[in-house]
């Protein structure tokens, strides 16, 4: 790598310390690091490109390479362990709708007989609903207990 970058014209023994310098300093990252960071370096993306860069400038340079695979690793990992929902059915998300349109109906009778006095409020649909609300309805995750008042656990089962 330091061969395509103008320097000083140094001795045997003088290239072979620089050497053992730069193999002391990058000795504990694989070699797949090493490549890629003298790639960058005689592409000009370490320090100001003109010269070589020193042996802690290349192990900060590696470090930098290592931190970005492991950051990858760790978004593939959560990817990879996210939980994945199971997408209803057009049979259950039926059901779901039917629930939720007997709950408003039930809703709207108590609230009608506890205030007579006020405007009279209409069975919404699920799809009404989710309209207004800017949703869909495929995209509503029910509780246990939501799904169990709607009538569907039992549903669910059989």
């Amino acid at each position: 790598m330091r061969t395509g970058f103008p320097s000083q014209s140094g001795s045997d023994i003088e290239r072979k310390g620089a050497l053992q310098v730069y193999a002391s300093a990058l000795g504990r990252f694989p070699e797949w690091v090493i490549e890629r960071a003298c790639r960058d370096a005689i592409e000009g993306r370490i320090g100001k490109g003109q010269f070589a860069p020193s042996a802690a400038e290349m192990a900060t340079h590696c470090e930098g390479i290592v931190r970005q695979a492991r950051e990858e690793m760790g978004a593939i990992e959560r990817i990879l362990s996210a939980r994945v929902y199971h997408e209803p059915t057009d049979e259950e998300r039926r059901k779901v709708v039917d629930g939720f349109e007997r709950l408003s109906r039930d809703l709207a009778a108590a609230l009608e007989m506890e205030e007579a006095g006020k405007p009279r409020l209409e069975p919404m649909t699920l799809e009404q609903v989710t309209e207004r609300a800017g949703t869909l309805a495929a995209g509503l995750r029910l509780s246990e207990e939501t799904r169990r008042r709607l009538g569907l656990m039992e549903q669910e089962g059989a």
